[in-house]
């Protein structure tokens, strides 16, 4: 995660703090900054757990698959079509403290990305 994504997600955790319970975002500030930089600290890179938040968060019309061999982590993109089969539609590899998109799943990216993950 950047610093501009973190001081982001900082931000969007002050917001919400001040909804919950009142007060302005700047007085939650320093303590979502903490926060966020806890979450980014313990980012699951894992194929288990990013392959749970692809499943978790799709609307259906894709489906998702685990590879792992020769040194590589890869989950694999299919799409419906509008006749019911699928097709390939790329993949993502998993790196060690990010994931690279190789497909045309712009939700899989956006959903990933919003879950905190390091998306390129």
């Amino acid at each position: 995660m950047t610093k501009s994504e973190l001081f982001k997600r900082a931000w969007t955790i002050a917001k919400e703090a001040a909804v919950n319970f009142g007060g302005s975002s700047k007085s939650y500030f320093s303590e979502s900054l903490k926060l966020a930089w806890e979450e980014n600290k313990e980012m699951d890179y894992t194929l288990e757990s990013i392959f749970k938040i692809l499943v978790s968060k799709s609307e259906g019309g894709e489906k998702f698959n685990q590879w792992e061999g020769y040194g590589k982590k890869r989950i694999y993109v299919e799409t419906q079509r509008q006749y019911g089969n699928y097709r390939k539609a790329g993949f993502f590899e998993i790196k060690e403290n990010e994931i690279i998109d190789n497909s045309e799943s712009a939700d899989g990216a956006w959903n990933l990305r919003q879950a905190g993950y390091k998306v390129n």
